[in-house]
């Protein structure tokens, strides 16, 4: 069994000829057209750390695989799923949003997240001041560590009617399924993109490393329900404790104030991720996609020690 596979490049390495960090290429074999950087893909982030024998194993290992359960749902990506099984040519099990199968109120209020981009104090100030500027109500997560530097207490004295700081870490899905919350600012993980889509919120898009520069193309160009930061280049492992200004506090203000207002662009998108959310629903629901893809690896599983039961005997 394999709970995911590695990236697309990883087997046609369209980036092999590019001649800049910057340089758009296509990545082949994919049922869309997806364009992306050197600067953007996984390698950047994991190339200095070593890694190179352990993936060769792992993707030894993932030849030999019975099959993938995959974190996602069918209707949010049916060409991808259809693609991802005959190129694999292996049993694939879209059961996701995973975490919703378990609905109890003290779970939701466990499943949360830590800031990352705030690593950098420089631009923990920037992102405060858009957010101030805006004029927008907002929750903000922030590292414990800054819990008492800065701008901190007199920031927080200036938002205080309209604001929520939260020093460490969040009850983000608890968070997104407030109805109160229009817009959510990730750095695009795979489980933080599904919990939004889930909760009906739109995005602003920050992608800082790993796969979530292909998870922003996705959620641009194949959902359209959200709003880019702006940033092009993804980081290295590290690089994020001393990255200085990405975002200035302009850009942060002018972003957040387009994805809270009336436009018809956002209205649009405020369309589709309400339908995509009732989508996610569905899925998991008793005779939805990821419900019946969750019996039927039970059922699969079930089998297969059987199978080997009755060989042994």
């Amino acid at each position: 069994m394999a709970s995911h596979g590695f990236s697309c490049a990883s087997q046609y390495k369209p980036h092999a000829t590019v001649s800049s960090d910057t340089e758009l290429f296509l990545v082949p074999g994919l049922p869309h057209p997806v364009y992306i950087t050197m600067s953007q893909m996984p390698v950047r982030f994991f190339g200095n750390l070593g890694l190179h024998e352990f993936f060769e194993k792992f993707m030894e290992a993932e030849r030999d695989m019975y099959g993938v359960v995959s974190n996602t749902f069918c209707e949010i990506e049916p060409e991808y799923v259809k693609h991802y099984e005959k190129l694999v040519g292996k049993k694939v099990w879209p059961v996701g949003l995973v975490s919703l199968f378990n609905t109890k109120a003290l779970d939701i209020a466990e499943r949360g997240n830590r800031a990352s981009i705030d690593k950098d104090q420089s631009q923990l100030l920037e992102i405060g001041l858009g957010l101030e500027s805006s004029k927008a109500s907002f929750t903000w997560v922030i590292r414990d560590s800054y819990g008492d530097g800065f701008l901190l207490e007199d920031f927080e004295e200036r938002v205080r009617y309209r604001a929520f700081v939260i020093k460490g870490w969040a009850p983000q899905v608890l968070i997104l399924n407030h109805s109160a919350v229009g817009g959510f600012m990730t750095h695009c993980g795979w489980n933080s993109v599904l919990e939004s889509v889930t909760a009906g919120v739109p995005l602003i898009t920050w992608p800082l490393f790993a796969e979530q520069f292909y998870n922003e193309n996705f959620v641009l160009n194949r959902l359209g329900i959200r709003s880019g930061i702006g940033v092009k280049t993804g980081l290295a492992w590290g690089e994020e404790e001393n990255i200085g200004v990405l975002v200035d506090r302009d850009h942060v203000e002018e972003v957040v104030t387009r994805l809270m207002g009336e436009s018809e662009a956002v209205q649009g998108m405020r369309n589709r991720v309400s339908k995509l959310s009732k989508l996610a629903m569905a899925a998991i629901s008793k005779g939805g996609s990821s419900y019946v893809n969750m019996v039927l690896l039970i059922e699969d599983l079930l089998n297969l020690r059987r199978d080997r039961l009755s060989k042994s005997e």
